[in-house]
């Protein structure tokens, strides 16, 4: 798949051709995310991620700058689409997008092959659960309902992120040949 290629050969790439992978990934993923928006929640504010399939992937194929200018684009192209830039939900968004890019790293770095996408996907969804949690408690204070409503998101958050992590898996495999 040339896609794949792409973003493994990303480095050889021309600064065109990584402009275009680029504006691709964030279109896909903002995609994914508005998409995302649309579906039915367990809890407000609550979504599956399926825009992190993109980051995952990208995560799990060591490009780690390109997963986060994809995740930081994305958010804004997802806010502008649904009407929430610099709103809360854009904050909250954008908050667990960085955090989640960057414990996915973290984690892919240390970790590596040993945890695989699932693992990879979990840890973000923790960290995306944390982040957006810290936000909230800067906003609106920090207090045993927030303590709960976290320890909810970070419970739909490592089983949406393990689906979303078995997933990706499944899709790099794929067209990897493996």
């Amino acid at each position: 798949m040339r896609l794949a290629n792409d973003i493994r050969g990303y480095g050889e790439l021309s600064p065109g051709r990584k402009l275009v992978l680029l504006a691709f990934l964030t279109a896909l993923s903002g995609v994914l995310s508005v998409a995302d928006s649309f579906l039915p929640k367990p809890i407000p504010l609550a979504k599956l991620g399926l825009a992190n399939i993109v980051t995952v992937f990208l995560i799990a194929e060591k490009r780690y700058l390109l997963a986060f200018q994809t995740a930081v684009y994305r958010t804004l192209v997802a806010a502008f689409v649904l009407g929430t830039f610099l709103s809360y939900t854009y904050l909250l968004s954008l908050a667990g997008s960085l955090a989640s890019v960057g414990a996915m790293a973290l984690f892919s770095k240390l970790l590596g092959d040993r945890i695989g996408e699932t693992g990879i996907s979990v840890w973000g969804s923790f960290a995306s659960a944390a982040a957006q949690g810290a936000v909230v408690g800067l906003f609106f204070g920090f207090d045993k309902g927030l303590l709960l409503l976290i320890s909810v998101f970070v419970i739909i958050g490592t089983v949406t992120g393990a689906l979303i992590g078995y997933g990706t898996g499944r899709f790099r495999r794929t067209v990897s040949g493996q």
